[in-house]
């Protein structure tokens, strides 16, 4: 991976991370190799099981001790293992265990588990499952290997030995933070939250993998998050320069394609294109024209709403036709015209706000029938609703003028 990853033009520090200030807009990570500076950060420090604390474990760790069923439980086929732990984790690991070992004991220190009910039910008909409850691990038994445990009652005191080839310790997870406590905003476990786009609260900080909130924690959901961070990092962190640039430069590739049309064949329709020429150009002057409509509304702190108050934004099909009846009838020349006093606009418009504004995640509001908000960041609106646009009615009007010119 780091290989391919090079191939592309990645570089690789290995490095220790001592300080990071990630508040500014430039950000600095002093390490054991010198000091790094970039615009963003992406922070992918995983977090680490948490260990019993019991003398002898660190050196026992893969010679019977370990914290993960699914990756080191095959070789305890037929042998005896016992699961530490009273949660999701642990109960889900002693089922998976009482399907490979011959015996499971489950050792929690109350007298229930703290797993959701869907476990208890497998657990309690499961024949080689046995919990020991009110119990603690107080010391591990072995000789090269992990012979056995000494489980003391919580309650009496009394402590009593029980043999087993392998214990499996599941008593949560510790993220690593403590590099960032004081800077990004923590869930109570000390993960760092963030969203499905791995944003964290501070511009052009994000977070993948394990020490991101998320409702799974597997290799699968930490790879998808590196797929998801690029793409928004790509997406959003850009100056504004490359922005306008990028949608110059979509417009002008675009705009381009209706020079050879004439102005007889606007409203021809061809076989299998959706749309004439001048309703190609109507949806493009209709979603500009709302995009900075939604901008100066908000600006003035009001609520944004569609112009027109049948349509429900889940219903798309009542928007097209809004702009075909609005702009459609217009001549190719004067829609060209209208279009380009738009993204003239948008340009104008992006120059006005602060960069901080226009790349990081705020509030924007519609309205259908009742009012609803939802998080935009101002650069993935800008740029959903004309670079994207711009591509796909492009391709569009090519196919039109194939059938038709």
């Amino acid at each position: 991976m780091q290989q391919s990853a090079e191939r592309f033009g990645a570089v690789t520090e290995l490095a220790e991370v001592y300080k990071a200030s990630l508040s500014g807009k430039i950000k600095t990570l002093e390490t054991s190799e010198g000091v790094f500076q970039g615009r963003t950060v992406v922070i992918a420090t995983g977090a680490s099981p948490r260990p019993l604390g019991v003398p002898g474990e660190e050196t026992l760790v893969g010679k019977g001790v370990h914290y993960c069923a699914a990756c080191d439980g095959a070789p305890y086929r037929g042998k005896t293992v016992a699961v530490v732990g009273g949660g999701n984790s642990a109960a889900a690991d002693a089922l998976t265990l009482s399907r490979i070992a011959k015996k499971v004991y489950l050792i929690h220190r109350r007298d229930s588990l703290r797993a959701m009910k869907v476990y208890h039910e497998p657990l309690m008909n499961a024949p080689n499952v046995e919990f020991c409850w009110n119990s603690t691990v107080s010391a591990l038994l072995h000789d090269s290997r992990l012979t056995g445990l000494r489980l003391k009652d919580v309650n009496t005191g009394a402590e009593h030995d029980l043999a087993c080839d392998g214990v499996f310790i599941s008593v949560g997870r510790a993220p690593a933070t403590e590099l960032f406590q004081s800077e990004l905003a923590l869930d109570k476990a000390g993960y760092i939250i963030a969203d499905e786009s791995t944003r964290t609260n501070l511009p052009g900080v994000f977070a993948v993998g394990d020490v991101r909130t998320k409702a799974l924690r597997q290799v699968v959901t930490a790879v998808a998050d590196g797929a998801v961070v690029k793409e928004t990092i790509l997406r959003t962190c850009k100056d504004k320069d490359e922005l306008k640039n990028e949608i110059r430069q979509s417009f002008e590739k675009y705009i381009s394609e209706f020079d050879t049309i004439p102005e007889a064949l606007k409203d021809k329709r061809v076989p299998d294109v959706d749309r004439t020429p001048a309703e190609n150009l109507a949806y493009q002057v209709g979603w500009t024209t709302l995009l900075l409509k939604w901008e100066t509304d908000e600006k003035r702190g009001m609520d944004v709403k569609t112009p027109s108050e049948q349509f429900k934004w889940n219903q798309l099909g009542d928007l097209y036709q809004w702009f075909t009846d609005t702009y459609a009838h217009l001549s190719l020349a004067e829609l060209k015209g209208k279009l380009n006093e738009n993204i003239a606009a948008i340009q104008t418009m992006i120059d006005s706000m602060s960069e901080e504004e226009l790349f990081q995640p705020h509030m924007r509001r519609w309205a259908d029938d009742a009012t609803k908000t939802a998080v935009w960041e101002a650069y993935k609106f800008i740029h959903v609703n004309t670079v994207a646009p711009f591509g796909t009615f492009r391709t569009k009007i090519r196919k039109w003028k194939k059938a038709a010119l």
